[in-house]
């Protein structure tokens, strides 16, 4: 009897180790599959080793919101994949693991006080321990909150003695370290006595203020198509307040013929097309440039995939639709975007002419697309359906209604590249009547009233058109600087005030605008009384090398 107890015994405690396992490993794929996280208090996500980092050494409390998207940098004469987050700057140093940036060195070079020139000590008090290396010493209350979360790996070395500071309404006792700025709050109990402050984002306002912003805000940015690199690649230009180029970044670097971006729900990927495998396919990449993944594998079926449109759909999730002449003409394709699913292409929208230029409404669930089905009709115009979700919530078909929104005399020629107002209720589109000559129009999306042309240019090409986030300006390109070239410009959404927002030597084309829609702002941490950290500090540490000042 014994015997078979200690046999029970041993069975089950395999059987517990079996299923510990397996529910470990299905933990870990289903974070593979969900590898990225987002906020809606900044429309942004993080993501690969940076959400690591960032989760398993505080997360919010310590770091604070991210207030950029991942974006290759140069930091100190390395070219990093870095992202800003409200209270640090997070930094993939490849085999090294991530770090936190050196902002506490940086914010007092901004405000003109490099730490080399502060005045140094040539010891320490008792019970207190000194750094020969910077000249400073370290004392309580910082000491103890040094040792206990991290030490030189998190903060660096102390590059100033304690200092009482003005910071916005609290005056107090703060010390710089390379990587932060520790402030003394006696007002509050333990553990908030001692905070950290807000330095991602003092030295991105200094940087910018100063001209020395080597990644800007994420609020605006046009992606778009140009020869200005030598080869056709995809290009972000971010808007400043003035909605003129504070900075033009080239995306892709494949030297192959790269185009038609398309910016993913949250902006920080872009779909294109590409004939990088002789075939042109659909790849979507990242903001900082790499890697790329395949959306259509146009390289196995000989095919011409593009034009591709991103939304997120309600009950499905991020999907792109493409046009594609797989099936012998150019039909409407969807695929899931998260390549990790080995996604397969549904044909959504298929015809005996040609359906093209997808493009799938803000909210999910519409898609306005130019067709030449009309009966007795060589001209293609601008049709509206609704999505449907398949009762396997996996397929998506259309309404039986299509609306054909352009289908009038004074409408005669090519329709398309329609474009969503942000409220998903009016569709902007380009007519082309002739060789270099077409007009912008905007129509409501239900068919009602009669559609407006916005440009009403004899003697140019105004096309592809897009929203700004806001709906109040239209971002196109146009012929009609009369220099030899498209440029890309940007007017008022009654088609008023149209100036260039880039202008240079070469074709710049299909502009696609992104920016954050407008959220409340988040509720005010507690307990606190200065803008900065406060809750306790995490537990758990990378064990990464720190730079020596």
């Amino acid at each position: 009897m014994v015997r078979r107890w200690i046999w029970a015994l041993v069975v089950l405690g395999v059987i517990g180790a079996v299923l510990a396992g397996w529910h470990r490993f299905r933990g870990e794929a289903v974070q593979a599959q969900t590898d990225r996280r987002c906020f809606a208090e900044t429309n942004l996500c993080i993501e690969g080793a940076i959400r690591q980092y960032w989760e398993r050494n505080g997360g919010l409390t310590v770091f604070g919101y991210p207030i950029t998207a991942q974006a290759t940098e140069t930091v100190e004469e390395q070219d990093l994949l870095v992202q800003w987050f409200e209270r640090d700057r997070l930094e993939d140093h490849g085999s090294q693991g991530v770090m936190a940036g050196r902002l506490g060195a940086r914010v007092l070079e901004l405000q003109g006080r490099p730490w080399e020139t502060s005045t140094k000590v040539t010891s320490a008090p008792d019970g207190c321990q000194y750094f020969e290396l910077t000249g400073h010493s370290l004392c309580e209350p910082f000491l103890s909150y040094w040792r206990t979360n991290g030490g030189l790996e998190r903060f660096g070395y102390p590059i100033t003695e304690p200092m009482d500071e003005k910071i916005e309404n609290w005056t107090g006792t703060v010390q710089y370290f390379e990587r932060r700025r520790m402030e003394h709050h006696p007002e509050n109990q333990q553990p908030y006595d001692i905070l950290l402050g807000l330095l991602g984002r003092e030295v991105r306002e200094k940087q910018s203020n100063q001209g020395q912003d080597s990644s800007p805000t994420p609020s605006q940015r046009i992606a778009y198509t140009s020869l200005q690199g030598g080869s056709q690649d995809v290009y972000v230009c971010y808007l400043n307040d003035r909605l003129t180029c504070s900075e033009m970044k080239r995306l892709t670097k494949i030297d192959q013929n790269d185009g038609r971006p398309a910016w993913s729900p949250d902006g920080q990927q872009i779909a294109f097309e590409s004939d990088l495998d002789r075939d042109w396919g659909v790849y979507s990449v990242p903001i900082g440039g790499s890697p790329l993944s395949y959306l259509t594998e146009a390289g196995n079926n000989k095919s011409t995939d593009g034009n591709p449109s991103w939304a997120d759909i309600p009950g499905l999730g991020w999907r792109v639709a493409f046009q594609s002449n797989r099936n012998g003409n150019y039909d409407i394709f969807l695929v899931d975007s998260d390549t990790t699913q080995s996604p397969e292409a549904q044909p959504l929208i298929i015809n005996d002419g040609i359906d093209r230029h997808p493009a799938l409404s803000p909210d999910g669930g519409h898609i306005a697309f130019a067709s030449d089905r009309a009966e007795g009709n060589d001209d293609l115009d601008i049709y509206v359906a609704d999505l449907v979700i398949g009762s396997d919530g996996k397929t998506v078909s259309l309404s039986e209604q299509m609306i054909n929104l352009t289908h009038r005399d004074d409408l005669r020629g090519k329709c398309g590249h329609p474009a969503w107002s942000p409220d998903s209720t009016r569709i902007l589109f380009e007519n082309e009547t002739g060789e270099r000559q077409a007009d912008i129009w905007v129509v409501n999306a239900d068919g009602t009233g009669d559609p407006q042309n916005l440009t009403s240019s004899s003697s140019s090409f105004d096309g592809h058109p897009d929203w700004s986030p806001d709906g109040q300006h239209i971002v196109f390109q146009s012929y009609r600087a009369g220099l030899g070239h498209f440029d890309i410009f940007i007017m008022n959404a009654d088609g008023s005030n149209a100036r260039p927002v880039i202008d240079i030597d070469v074709d710049v084309v299909d502009p696609d605008w992104w920016g954050p829609t407008p959220t409340p702002t988040p509720p005010a941490e507690t307990p606190t009384t200065t803008p900065a950290e406060t809750t306790s500090p995490p537990a758990v540490v990378e064990a990464t090398p720190t730079p020596t000042p």
